[in-house]
């Protein structure tokens, strides 16, 4: 998991986790209280560190650190578009769920308008 990885890090890094909670901004703790994180704090975390690969703290692959020459990571710019479309797709549903209970709502409300 990434909470895992970024543990892992910095152990690596020699940081530990006030410095982290400093560096980044993030509440102290707060990496031990959650089992994951999501797509903001992720962000947070790999622009406070540069040389912390994107691959590897998503998915865990690859190398933790990342080479002078290596290419950009296209491996997190495909998770972080599945994660907003998954997002998207709840939030559609969600609202066509809300249409339909307020279509209801309103009709039942001209029915009792109806009947004084």
């Amino acid at each position: 998991m990434i909470v895992d990885r970024v543990f892992k890090y910095l152990k690596h890094k020699g940081i530990n986790k006030s410095e982290f909670y400093r560096q980044t901004g993030m509440s102290n703790g707060y990496l031990d209280k959650v089992k994951d994180v999501g797509v903001s704090k992720v962000n947070l975390i790999l622009d406070t560190y540069p040389d912390l690969s994107e691959l590897w703290l998503i998915k865990g692959e690859g190398s933790m650190i990342k080479s002078k020459d290596q290419p950009p990571d296209n491996g997190l710019n495909i998770y972080l578009i599945d994660v907003q479309k998954k997002l998207i797709n709840k939030l559609e549903e969600d609202n066509e769920r809300l249409k339909k209970q307020i279509k209801r709502g309103n009709g039942h409300q001209y029915v009792a308008e109806a009947d004084n």
